[in-house]
């Protein structure tokens, strides 16, 4: 029985050696910060990656409630997010990394286009509506003025008479 016993602790410590083997050993300061950082970037891009996408995605949903503000700043946000992280980890998702970025710069520059044709078309509008306010301001001053002229005629009409009663008071 212990013959068996020791079989099996002699086979364990064979693996155990060639596990250690099975590591990537590393040597020095240098190798190990990298080793440190290929494992952070392994930790840390994904979940940042996340945050970005889905800042860029509430983007999305604000775009689609017809907030534009809300839209623009959630799209610069999640560029920025998308930079830091692309210049924090440079090798991590590099491709993934730069066509999200590059898509939601796209979309962020139709945002506003879209924008200024919507201000430009506002301006025109504005400007439309300011000469037909001025116009209906016009006409109504007319209209008074129409007014006060009708009037002044009936006033006149009424001390013509007048004049005429007095005259032919006068001549009788």
């Amino acid at each position: 029985m212990i013959h068996g016993a020791v079989r099996v602790l002699a086979a364990g410590a064979l693996c155990v050696p060639a596990l250690a083997f099975a590591q990537p050993r590393v040597k020095g300061a240098e190798g190990v910060a990298k080793a440190e950082a290929i494992i952070e970037a392994g930790k840390v891009a994904p979940a940042e990656f996340s945050k970005a996408a889905e800042v860029i995605k509430a983007g999305n949903e604000a775009l689609q409630k017809g907030d534009e503000a809300n839209a623009y700043c959630y799209f610069e946000e999640g560029v920025m997010r998308l930079n830091e992280l692309k210049s924090r980890f440079p090798d991590w998702e590099r491709d993934t990394v730069m066509k999200q970025i590059v898509n939601t710069l796209e979309v962020k520059n139709k945002l506003v286009a879209t924008t200024c044709q919507n201000l430009e078309e506002m301006k025109e509008a504005r400007f439309r509506f300011e000469v037909w306010q001025r116009q209906v301001v016009m006409l109504r001053k007319l209209d008074l003025i129409q007014e006060q002229l009708n009037r002044m005629e009936k006033l006149q009409d009424k001390h013509d008479e007048y004049i005429k009663d007095i005259r032919d008071t006068l001549r009788r």
